[in-house]
């Protein structure tokens, strides 16, 4: 069953990656489309692979400052070998690509227009889990954002 609608703070971001015209040509995702998927992995043994999942972690929203707040996201990506590719590096090379993408930098200036700010605060790469047998990349965001500037309205 497809997601259809989930946070917008998810969905920008989702968007943003899905514009990395590197990102989406890289060689190694399944039938040649990569798969982002708006949600926690709660079941690595069911995934199709590889993936990147976007997820919340935890939010509050400033008190004087109406609209505004500030978003904990994770970011992760998971990969499982198959036809003996060199793993560790693509694991590396999606993971360098998202940070690329979607956090600001004082060289590069603010990427993702729609927040006031999207930065790495932490990563991990590369990780296992060996219950599954899945390799993954950790990231850890932080955002800032006025929900009422891109939260799409009814009509």
């Amino acid at each position: 069953m497809a997601i259809i609608q989930y946070d917008p703070i998810i969905a920008v971001m989702r968007k943003h990656l899905l514009e990395n015209t590197e990102l989406v040509a890289w060689e190694g995702w399944t039938d040649g489309e990569p798969i982002i998927c708006p949600r926690y992995m709660d079941t690595p043994e069911n995934m199709t692979y590889p993936c990147i999942t976007i997820y919340r972690d935890y939010g509050v929203r400033y008190k004087y400052r109406t609209g505004h707040e500030h978003v904990n996201m994770f970011i992760h990506g998971w990969f499982k070998e198959m036809d003996g590719r060199p793993l560790l590096d693509d694991i590396a090379y999606i993971m360098n690509l998202v940070v690329n993408t979607l956090s600001d930098n004082p060289y590069e200036g603010h990427k993702v227009k729609e927040f006031d700010l999207c930065r790495l605060v932490d990563s991990r790469c590369p990780q296992y889990e060996a219950e599954t047998r899945t390799w993954f990349f950790m990231t850890d965001w932080k955002v800032v954002c006025n929900r009422f500037l891109y939260e799409t309205k009814e009509e």
